[in-house]
């Protein structure tokens, strides 16, 4: 557990000691968090609390109330085209208690989940925290499915396979031949393991269409956040939703959110469920700043290999390794993340979630940092 959680702990290290030296004045690129709240976000709780009855706040049922399922349910058809019917979903406070329940009801009895990496930091210490094995796979060098790989490691213990579309940290994203081809091979496993989709992200998705796992395996579940899609990360409420034919599957979840004690959202975020789904997500300027960056990085020869979402992956340079590169950069001044958190080597991660001055700092100093070393 330790080793899983160790990267993570160094990297908070880092960042505190450069905050301190620089006064708070750090750029951070390496958290996705926006410089302003969404004005309809505010708009749309404070009408919810008005609205509220005597018992509007009161508990709710395991895995949520039926009305801001039902309408999850009905966006799901609408936007995966299938047939996701309201006990197919299961509210949660975020996506990461949506993964930690999957992994719960998927992990009875024990065995192994296959996670395709670099992956979110946490994913494989949720799987170890349930009692399962986490099997790494990574990608090809392009960050797209090495589906050799991912067949070889697959064994009669592996209980699931997750990945998260679009990715992160590379914001590569898989397209549907590659989706299906997956499903294929996961259908001729004798262990049809379950396919969990992390599509936290997908609100936020550039120059390509979007598709879900959700549309080509049965034996598929998908996990969202509300707070990423409104950039309101602290405000959690997600999901996760299971394909039609996973009977059983949803009912298991909703049992241990009452077991393990902590998996259920706040009665005021799934009452303003219907409002918030109704805030359109405005990408336009995301779309910009990530265009900016990755040519900014390629001019430096960082090569990004993801350019379909928020995050921007770039190599880090010889003779570093990621988190000494990590390490210079915030000596620069600004924070990337380095990709060890990922369970990958060899990479950085920034967002471009930051505004146009802070983006602009930021890539400055790691302008800085090539033009020395090419001195």
């Amino acid at each position: 557990m330790s080793a899983l959680a160790g990267p993570q702990e160094r990297f908070d290290a880092i960042r505190a000691h450069h905050h301190r030296r620089t006064g708070g004045r750090l750029v951070d690129l390496a958290y996705p968090n926006p410089g302003e709240v969404h004005p309809q976000l505010v708009e749309a709780l404070v009408e919810t609390l008005r609205d509220v009855d005597g018992g509007g706040l009161q508990y709710t049922p395991y895995g949520g109330a039926t009305i801001p399922r039902r309408h999850v349910a009905h966006g799901l058809r609408r936007s995966h085209g299938v047939k996701v019917a309201v006990d197919d979903v299961v509210l949660t406070p975020g996506a990461m208690s949506a993964l930690t329940l999957t992994f719960a009801a998927a992990l009875e009895g024990g065995g192994e989940i296959v996670i395709v990496s670099p992956c979110w930091l946490d994913t494989p210490l949720y799987v170890a925290t349930q009692g399962g094995t986490p099997v790494l796979v990574p990608t090809r060098a392009d960050g797209h499915l090495d589906l050799a790989a991912l067949g070889a490691a697959l064994s009669p213990r592996t209980r699931a396979v997750v990945l998260s579309q679009p990715a992160n940290p590379t914001g590569v994203l898989y397209g549907e031949r590659e989706l299906q081809a997956l499903a294929e091979l996961l259908s001729r496993h004798p262990s049809r393991p379950l396919l969990v989709s992390d599509e936290c992200h997908r609100d936020f998705v550039f120059d390509a269409p979007f598709v879900s796992p959700l549309s080509f395996y049965p034996r598929s579940a998908v996990v969202y956040s509300f707070g990423k899609r409104l950039l309101a990360q602290g405000q959690r409420l997600g999901y996760v939703a299971f394909h039609p034919s996973l009977e059983g599957w949803p009912g298991k979840v909703r049992a241990l959110a009452r077991a393990m004690g902590h998996a259920t959202p706040t009665a005021l975020m799934q009452r303003a469920v219907p409002r918030l789904m109704q805030i359109p997500t405005d990408a336009s300027a995301l779309a910009t700043r990530r265009r900016h960056a990755v040519d900014r990085l390629d001019a430096l020869g960082l090569s990004p290999i993801g350019r379909h979402t928020m995050f921007v992956y770039g190599r880090v340079p010889e003779p570093w390794d990621d988190f000494a590169f990590c390490e210079l950069a915030a000596s620069r001044g600004v924070l990337v993340m380095p990709s060890s958190l990922f369970h990958a080597a060899g990479g950085f991660r920034i967002a471009v979630t930051a505004t146009d001055e802070a983006l602009d700092a930021g890539l400055d100093a790691l302008e800085s940092i090539r033009a020395r070393e090419a001195a």
